[in-house]
């Protein structure tokens, strides 16, 4: 029996796989990865979690619950610049700009990640099988390649993978509907292709030069996007359905099942599971994110729609929001404390308030992870985004009808928000639901996060299998991959179908008008 065992469990090792997670550390960006580390280790494989010093806390209390995960430390990373002042500056600005900003401070953290990734890997002599890449810690790809060890990112959305720049599919940081005017389709276009002469002179380099620091070959500015295994917590209904290179593996819903299995009351403290119970009109939860600072203005303007529902609706407020916030709200920290929760940390999964039946909108700055939770619980939205993508994921929860997306600047926001909310629970609602419950659905079919570890396994087992599941296209020249020798072809055709018919026309009709002069002439003479 003993020999059986033991044979057993060398088995097991020699089937088990050791997988690197390279993680921008911020909470959006690690939750949906720890959904696949719980799933990697399921399947008894065991997962190392990289992160700067000033996330050590955030990962080990997070990780540390897996019996085959562990976290470590990159060393010293400075975070200070990234203040409130930053932040409220970030959040005042438009989509695309913001998106701008936070590159370059994206492409700071990336050049300290590879050579601390690559330091630290040596100092401990870790062996890995794969490296599961988070999009924002992009140059983990680039110690995966110096190490010559598989590699998969993890994008948020589709978006960024069109087979061809298409002016149907809205370029990200535009915010635009899938329902696009003529002038709409042109200007997107016309930012798709900038954002590809971007990529070549500026987003290359910089890739380049933080590869070479950890002795990895350069790359082409295709590289994230269609010469990587891609996982996607993409949802098509709620993404936008297109074309898409094989390498790209929508999985649904990336969410642990240790927090499904949270949702019962018993995780919920008595206080808080009375109040929710308690809230028989409805609960409208507010969330815009820990990252942002809001001005005091826009504050004050959703402070007022939830003192309203709470005042003229009875219906139950639960706000997280900043401490600094929480200072500035002094009308709803006055309201009826039976019906209004101001917190800055729910004690218990955001998610089971979510899950709780009187749940009745989500009133949230549209990130990723907050719109797939509201979708997988079925709650319906109003957006209101601050930055960065945040704007075309609200997008796509309107072009879903699933939600409302408002404008962050708007004088009247406060009326605004009353308005989208009581559409959500009203005239809205029926559609909402129905789109909402066939999104779930389809969003636990495509299999989720142990989906996206048997990928994780099937990539380090077979790699070299995964060469075929890459867009040939991308090596095409330039001017076919742009299709300019079909544009300037199509232009030459044009011109010949219409211009040469307009210069017969023109010889016969001259050439009768000049028949007819001469003949009036000679009639004159």
């Amino acid at each position: 029996m003993r020999v059986f065992v033991l044979l057993c469990a060398l088995v097991a090792s020699a089937l088990s796989l050791q997988f690197g997670v390279v993680v921008f550390p911020e909470t959006g960006h690690l939750n949906p990865l720890l959904a696949i580390v719980e799933a990697a280790s399921k399947n008894g494989h065991t997962t190392v979690v990289f992160g700067p010093e000033f996330f050590m806390k955030s990962c080990e209390r997070e990780v540390g619950s897996y019996p085959f995960a562990k976290c470590v430390n990159l060393g010293f990373y400075n975070i200070s610049e990234f203040g409130d002042e930053y932040m409220q500056k970030i959040v005042q600005m438009d989509p695309l700009p913001s998106l701008e900003e936070i590159n370059k401070h994206a492409n700071a953290f990336n050049a300290f990640l590879a050579p601390a990734l690559l330091a630290a890997i040596q100092r401990e002599s870790i062996h890995l099988d794969l490296f599961l890449v988070d999009f924002g810690a992009w140059s983990g790809t680039a110690v995966a390649d110096a190490l010559k060890t598989p590699t998969i990112v993890v994008w948020p959305l589709t978006l960024q993978f069109p087979v061809i720049n298409n002016p149907s599919i809205p370029a990200l940081g535009t915010a635009m509907s899938l329902h696009m005017s003529w002038t709409e389709r042109l200007y997107n276009y016309f930012v798709q292709h900038v954002f590809l002469i971007g990529m070549t002179f500026a987003t290359e380099p910089v890739h380049n030069a933080i590869r070479a620091s950890v002795g990895a070959a350069p790359v082409d500015k295709y590289d994230l996007y269609y010469r990587r295994i891609i996982i996607t917590p993409s949802i098509y209904g709620l993404d936008i359905g297109q074309p898409l290179c094989p390498n790209v593996n929508a999985v649904g819903f990336l969410s642990r099942v240790s927090t499904e299995s949270d949702l019962s009351n018993s995780n919920v403290p008595a206080e808080w599971k009375e109040f929710m119970d308690g809230c028989t009109n409805g609960i409208v939860y507010i969330n815009m994110g820990s990252v942002a600072i809001l001005p005091d203005e826009w504050v004050h303007r959703i402070e007022s729609a939830a003192v309203h529902f709470v005042t003229e609706k009875k219906q139950c407020v639960v706000w997280k929001l900043q401490k600094r916030q929480l200072n500035i709200v002094t009308e709803a920290r006055n309201t009826d404390p039976s019906l209004m929760r101001l917190t800055t940390h729910l004690p218990f999964s955001p998610r089971l308030l979510l899950a709780h039946p009187h749940a009745s909108v989500f009133v949230t700055h549209c990130g990723d992870t907050s719109v797939y939770e509201s979708v997988q619980n079925m709650v319906p939205l109003v957006g209101i985004s601050l930055f960065a993508d945040q704007a075309d994921m609200c997008a796509r929860v309107a072009d879903a009808r699933v939600g409302l997306s408002l404008d962050k600047r708007s004088p009247t926001l406060s009326n605004d928000l009353i308005s989208a909310i009581t559409e959500m629970q009203t005239d809205k609602r029926p559609v909402a639901m129905k789109k909402l419950k066939s999104l779930k659905a389809l969003g636990h079919a495509l299999g989720g996060a142990r989906r996206a570890a048997d990928i994780l396994e099937s990539v380090a087992l077979h790699a070299d299998l995964y060469q075929n599941f890459f867009c040939d296209f991308v090596q095409l020249p330039w001017y076919q991959l742009h299709d300019i020798d079909v544009t300037l072809a199509s232009g030459v055709g044009l011109f010949v179908l219409f211009y040469v018919p307009y210069l017969l026309f023109r010889a016969c009709c001259c050439r009768g008008s000049k028949r007819q002069q001469r003949d009036t002439k000679h009639k004159r003479e």
